[in-house]
């Protein structure tokens, strides 16, 4: 049987694996930015995120958006 910490090793080891195999975007709709961000697309917007030329928000400024939250 394992210890707790041996379980909590297993786990964080478990997802450094998962989260080095996802890919992460590099810019993101302000739809799939809403549904990270856990809110509406109005909300997006009207938050005046970064935006490239194609309309999309870098996957970066999510983040910060997020923290700043």
């Amino acid at each position: 049987m394992l210890t707790e910490q041996e379980a909590l090793d297993l786990i964080t080891k478990a997802l450094a694996i998962r989260d080095a195999e996802r890919p992460v975007p590099s810019c993101v709709s302000v739809s799939e930015a809403a549904e990270i961000m856990g809110v509406s697309t109005r909300t997006v917007v009207r938050m005046k995120l970064p935006r490239n030329k194609a309309g999309k928000i870098p996957y970066r400024a999510v983040l910060e958006a997020l923290a700043v939250r």
